[in-house]
């Protein structure tokens, strides 16, 4: 997979969560025990790969991950990671970044106890920053997600003919529709790609949503 530290910075940014290499200690170390778990990199592990999953669809998912790490990816496989995976300075930006701050964000809300589940019970404000982070992470990811299925869709020809696997299949559809989101009404794309596998429909969240 991708993402490391670099991903997550500024309102992605989650300091209090350690990495491999640069251990947490004192108050933030504390922290760590109440997601149950030490570092940024298990989140990573658990929750980016489940993204592109569904981002992508089995059948698409499948072959990017194995057309990327071949010796020799053909340049669809490198344009779509770098449609996923942007880099600019030396900082990082995806929707798998931001996919994997909501759960982890999710998963700081409570801890595991010997007697159950432990929900850390925040001041009013406290909350609604909370809720209003990880709302804004999500619906930015929404936001991006639709960016690549547009790529995709423009570019479903290439994609189609760099599995073999599919060849016989037909290559895609899509249908527009209005989807509800917190500032407005925006188009929402229904994608159907029958070839690359069925896609999760990600929609825009809303702070009574969380």
């Amino acid at each position: 997979m991708a993402l490391d530290r670099s991903y997550f910075r500024g309102s992605l940014a989650l300091p209090q969560l350690a990495t491999q290499s640069a251990p947490v200690t004192g108050l933030a170390s504390l922290a760590t025990q109440i997601t149950g778990e030490n570092t940024l990199e298990w989140f990573i592990t658990r929750y980016e790969d489940e993204f592109l999953h569904k981002m992508l669809g089995h059948r698409l998912y499948e072959a990017y991950l194995n057309g990327i790490s071949s010796d020799e990816p053909l340049q669809i496989w490198l344009d779509l990671r770098d449609r996923i995976y942007i880099q600019k300075n030396g900082f990082g930006f995806s929707p798998a970044a931001n996919y994997v701050y909501f759960y982890a964000m999710q998963t700081a809300a409570s801890q595991n106890s010997m007697s159950g589940e432990v929900r850390h019970k925040p001041d009013f404000a406290e909350a609604i920053i909370h809720k209003r982070k990880m709302v804004l992470a999500w619906n930015d990811m929404v936001d991006a997600i639709q960016h690549i299925r547009e790529w995709i869709w423009i570019h479903r020809k290439e994609l189609h003919d760099a599995m073999p696997e599919i060849q016989d299949a037909p290559i895609a559809t899509s249908q527009e529709v209005n989807i509800p989101r917190c500032c407005g009404w925006p188009v929402f794309f229904v994608w159907n790609f029958p070839c690359f596998g069925k896609a999760f429909e990600f929609r825009y969240e809303n702070f009574a949503g969380l």
